[in-house]
């Protein structure tokens, strides 16, 4: 896959590249939505360490490992929805 590939898949940099922005995404919709680091993980099958690296910016996290971040995040966030 080339790098033009991995920019038209990222859930969150839209097409950017940028994912030391991705971390600060995650943490800021986490806490919008008033989740722990241990809740994102279960709900996400990642362990919660990785959830910090990512938050954090410790490490480029995996597109699969982006993309069920951001599907667990955006399930949350739809049920929340239809619940107002």
């Amino acid at each position: 896959m080339s790098d033009e590939d991995n920019k038209k898949t990222c859930p969150i940099c839209n097409g950017s590249g940028d994912v030391s922005s991705f971390g600060i995404e995650v943490a800021k919709r986490r806490a919008d939505l008033g989740l722990g680091r241990y809740q994102l993980a279960a709900l996400c099958g990642i362990s919660n360490v990785t959830i910090g690296n990512v938050e954090r910016g410790d490490t480029s996290p995996r597109i699969t490992t982006m993309k069920a971040i951001d599907e667990a995040l955006a399930a949350i966030e739809v049920e929340r929805e239809r619940n107002r």
